[in-house]
């Protein structure tokens, strides 16, 4: 958690110093030290979440509860999810996608005034679901239940300000991606580890002696 803590602070604090020098327009900026920073937090914890879906079969995946081995798959789709939406943000896909619709095609939204965020809606709307799907695997009594919940709170704040660009709460939408993008990198940090934790685990045999007579 230290860690993730320091790397998002100097992230901020050279985000700024470009900003404040003129390199960048803001320290949010796209691309930009920081935005790549986060992108690459959303990407490792993708990785993780493949990672400890390996892991969890690799140890007695087999041999878990059903519910256990059926939550075992919400980390390797959320691990996937990420994986896209850090490639989407380093890229800027949605961003090319949306610009390239409004060129072309003749398209209106009534929920935004930018077509570029249908793409991220699309991704909370696909992550929505895959928490209620999942929900036991979510609100088990783990640590990285937690970081999960929170993660999604945040996530859900940086979308709705977003949509809101423009107006005060499109100014919470830089804090909220930085808060959602390092409690989901230690989510499924933290997840792995207790995957490991389990797998490391060995049973304990007890074995009963039964002392022989001297006349045996």
């Amino acid at each position: 958690m230290l860690a993730v803590a320091l790397a998002n602070a100097f992230a901020l604090l050279v985000a700024f110093e470009l900003a404040r020098r003129g390199t960048l327009p803001s320290p949010f900026s796209e691309p930009g030290a920081l935005r790549n920073l986060l992108a690459g937090e959303l990407f490792g914890a993708g990785l993780l979440g493949l990672l400890t879906f390996q892991a969890f079969w690799r140890s007695d995946g087999s041999g878990a509860s059903p519910g256990d081995r059926a939550g075992s798959f919400f980390w390797v789709a959320a691990g996937l999810g990420l994986m896209v939406m850090a490639l989407d943000d380093i890229f800027e896909v949605h961003e090319h996608v949306g610009a390239w619709v409004a060129t072309h095609v003749d398209v209106a939204t009534w929920f935004t005034g930018n077509l570029d965020q249908v793409i991220p809606i699309s991704y909370a709307l696909a992550g929505a679901s895959l928490l209620w799907i999942f929900r036991d695997e979510v609100r088990a009594p783990r640590a990285s239940s937690a970081f999960v919940l929170l993660g999604s709170v945040f996530a859900a704040l940086m979308l709705v300000a977003d949509v809101a660009a423009g107006t005060p709460l499109g100014l919470l939408e830089g804090a909220a991606q930085g808060l959602a993008a390092a409690l989901t990198l230690l989510a499924l940090l933290v997840r792995y580890r207790e995957v490991l934790a389990v797998s490391e685990v060995v049973p304990v045999q007890l074995t009963l002696r039964v002392p022989r007579s001297s006349t045996d």
